[in-house]
């Protein structure tokens, strides 16, 4: 009766979700008290050796803790700022976790939004922390994909998933990789956030929440906040011709949403501009002095030279999409100086300016 509307050619023991009502179904059953996946504690022969370059010691303890978490729940969300090493910990734990049934062995699944997370994964991470995740990938043993492969993945069991940026999970498309069979599950994600309200449903369909505050990681790893400046303006072009003078010899990175002001900036700058139809982002970024990118370099990604941000135009009033802007900056590595310029419109800062509350609050 709770889901009739939701589910066609039911029958005893079976129901069939009717098309685009799965998120519905799911929520549903979240708000019932229920959740879409059981809890349990890692089996021990589960587990097997460390072969990674990764240690939990010193100021990186707390990722030990998290570690021991996962092993007690089989089901844990990661919400840790950015640079507080997230994808350092998911490495490890595609390294420990690897789940044998009838014989078999279960590969291991990373999901991510995009593709630059998964090219940053393969050709940074993983060789640097653990390269036998490379022979994993080669042998089937693990597999990479954006929350779009859905369709190719749905009919596989997994020992290990990992949901990365899991902010974007309680989506109505991407919600059904909720459902998918996997025996452990870990989300991550820096910025818990939705516009939809859907906040909660983020925390459901991972498992057990862990995470600091921002000025208790600041502190443990020894990380100092940024300047972050607001300009306003009358118009867009306005902005763009700002946006050209503030260019130093610092390595900058300017954010865009829409592809035309990308490529408007671009051809001003003579600068690479990164997004969706882009091959090697991770190389392009990590070669150009100067660079314009989408949003797809702006979850996930780590650059260490990285020094300055001008974000030229973004994606309305998502805080979400603000507090991962800025984040990239608490990746770098740089000594010199880091600041965030922000360039709105007068009237984008009325409509929009509650986007800057998500700094305020960290």
């Amino acid at each position: 009766e709770k889901y009739g509307d939701m589910l066609s050619s039911i029958s005893k023991g079976t129901a069939r979700i009717k098309l685009g009502k799965e998120f519905d179904v799911i929520a549903k059953i979240i708000e019932n008290g229920s959740l879409p996946f059981l809890p349990r504690p890692v089996d021990e022969k589960d587990l097997i050796q460390d072969t990674t370059k990764i240690t939990f010691k010193g100021k990186h303890y707390f990722q030990y803790e998290a570690w021991e978490t996962f092993l007690k729940y089989g089901a844990i969300g990661i919400y840790w700022m950015t640079g507080a090493g997230k994808d350092i910990f998911s490495c490890y734990a595609l390294s420990r976790i690897k789940v044998k049934k009838d014989g078999k062995e279960l590969p291991n699944l990373f999901v991510s939004p995009n593709l630059t997370i998964l090219e940053q994964l393969r050709k940074d991470y993983f060789p640097n922390f653990a390269p036998e995740l490379l022979k994993e990938i080669e042998k089937g043993n693990l597999i990479l994909s954006t929350y779009q492969g859905y369709e190719k993945l749905k009919k596989i069991e997994f020992g290990l998933t990992i949901f990365g940026e899991c902010h974007v999970l309680p989506a109505d498309t991407f919600s059904r990789f909720a459902t998918i069979k996997t025996k452990y599950r870990i989300g991550q994600s820096a910025s818990p956030y939705r516009e939809d309200g859907r906040h909660a449903l983020i925390f459901a369909l991972t498992g057990f929440p862990i995470g600091l505050n921002w000025q208790s990681l600041m502190k443990i790893l020894g990380k100092k906040y940024h300047d972050v400046n607001v300009y306003i303006f009358d118009s867009l072009e306005q902005k763009i011709k700002f946006a050209t003078n503030l260019i130093t010899d610092s390595k900058t990175l300017l954010f865009v949403d829409k592809i035309d002001v990308g490529n408007r900036l671009a051809n001003l700058l003579g600068v690479p501009f990164i997004h969706g139809a882009t091959k090697n982002r991770i190389e392009i970024a990590k070669e150009s002095k100067i660079f314009i990118a989408s949003r797809v370099m702006e979850m996930g990604i780590s650059m260490k030279e990285l020094e300055h941000i001008i974000e030229v135009d973004f994606l309305y009033g998502s805080k979400r999409e603000q507090i991962q802007r800025t984040g990239r900056l608490f990746h770098s590595e740089s000594k010199k100086s880091k600041r965030h310029d922000i360039l709105m419109t007068q009237e984008e800062f009325e409509k929009y300016g509650k986007r800057l509350h998500s700094l305020v609050e960290k």
